[in-house]
């Protein structure tokens, strides 16, 4: 028998199913009895906690790493790209929009819904390091490299930066799983099944009945869900908000300063976003609360617009930046927000994949609000992502109160029936 054979023997010995079979399914009344004790099972929880999460540390890497490249794009503007290119109108606007074809979701390691938040902050954490080190690191690049074998700067930017992503991207073949029922040689047969059992609790503390299976069809289940749409549509005009990202160098630049430090000087508001970030989601987990942790960060780029759009002065200006990086935060508290309030797993990585894509699909078109034209000021530009940020945060107020008012016929029933408090939406 192969190594792999015998490990499936193991895992189904043990209590591991196919996806959408019940650990419980005619097995045990005590789910926790394949682990001997509760105390045996925190002690495998707590190790299979530490492995995966030292896989979103790799995957955060390659967060990083994917937003960097992305970055490189506005850095080499400022280094001649658009005239060595011989570009010109919006073809830079095109070019950045282009990025966002086909870009995927990535998928972190199942977690349940209360510890969902802090691992998201890690990604938001990676966003904003990306931004902080992708400017420090291109301000290097392009001072040092410019015509070495006779090649531009900009180009030797690209050159490092994306040989660095292709060998963290082979690595990723090897080390990220793709669910609890996946073999992995770093796992225990305990930590597998435990993995799996997880994700089942998850969904049984919603349904209160553990032998109910979890499967379906998660793609026509999400289509056919009005919240998915409102949920992707709201995430979409989010991200808008958030286009001004990708032109981060170039709004920077407006301050009239040469490129090496105009680089240089992106860095500290997206450090300062990195400090807020762990602060922001790991409040949201302790508290149970999404709406206002969103509507916070919002707040406070429509504050940074607001500036940006009424005056030039470079003080003022420098000093917008720091909030409207504030509002990245946001996006991922959302992410969140969406996996707590959508419960089946099939359905639910539909909903995460579906708002993720329709916000980036609508990045393409967002390129286009930043013209050459309506520089230096981009007051237009501003003023269209504050009005995005209120549309935002008004649909986001309307999804809290659909969730509470759910919260409340949950509560209502328990009491004509007799129940103790059970599960609730996270608000």
């Amino acid at each position: 028998m192969s190594p792999s054979a015998s490990r499936y023997r193991l895992l189904g010995d043990a209590g591991v199913y196919p996806y959408g079979t019940s650990l419980t399914d005619g097995n045990t009344e005590d789910p926790d009895a394949v682990f001997g004790s509760p105390e045996r099972r925190r002690e495998v929880e707590e190790g299979l906690l530490r492995k995966l999460d030292l896989r979103v540390a790799f995957l955060v890497l390659v967060y990083i790493m994917n937003l960097m490249d992305r970055s490189n794009v506005a850095a080499a503007r400022l280094k001649g790209l658009e005239e060595d290119l011989h570009m010109t109108g919006q073809q830079f606007n095109t070019l950045v929009g282009i990025l966002s074809v086909g870009y995927v979701l990535m998928q972190i390691p199942s977690y349940k819904r209360d510890e969902l938040g802090l691992r998201m902050a890690y990604f938001t954490c990676g966003s904003s390091i990306s931004n902080a080190f992708g400017s420090l690191a291109a301000s290097g690049i392009l001072a040092v490299t410019d015509r070495i074998l006779g090649y531009a700067a900009w180009r030797w930017l690209f050159f490092i930066e994306g040989s660095f992503t292709c060998i963290i991207a082979i690595v990723a073949f090897y080390v990220v799983p793709d669910f609890p029922t996946t073999p992995a040689s770093w796992l225990t047969i305990e930590e597998q099944v435990l993995a799996q059992k997880r994700m089942e609790e998850d969904i049984c503390s919603v349904e209160q009945d553990g032998t109910k299976s979890i499967e379906g069809n998660g793609l026509m289940e999400a289509l056919a869900d009005w919240r998915v749409w409102w949920l992707a549509i709201t995430t979409t005009i989010l991200f808008a908000t958030q286009s001004y990202t990708n032109f981060f160098p170039t709004l920077a630049a407006t301050m009239g300063y040469d490129p090496t430090i105009t680089l240089l000087l992106c860095a500290p508001p997206w450090l300062v976003a990195t400090a807020t970030s762990f602060f922001v989601v790991r409040h949201s987990d302790a508290t149970r609360n999404r709406f206002w942790h969103i509507a916070g960060p919002i707040s406070m780029g429509i504050l940074g617009f607001m500036m940006a759009i009424l005056t030039m002065n470079t003080a003022i200006r420098y000093v917008s930046l720091f909030f409207m990086t504030q509002s990245l935060v946001a996006y991922i508290v959302l992410l969140a927000w969406i996996s707590n309030s959508i419960l089946e797993p099939p359905k639910r990585a539909v909903a995460i994949a579906f708002a993720n894509t329709s916000a980036h699909f609508g990045n393409i078109g967002t390129s286009y609000l930043w013209p050459a034209a309506w520089g230096p000021s981009y007051a237009r530009s501003y003023m269209i992502c504050l009005w995005a940020s209120v549309v935002s945060m008004s649909m986001l107020w309307v999804y809290r109160t659909h969730l509470k008012r759910l919260n409340e016929e949950l509560e209502a029933n328990e009491r004509i029936l007799g129940l103790p408090a059970g599960f609730r939406f996270i608000t």
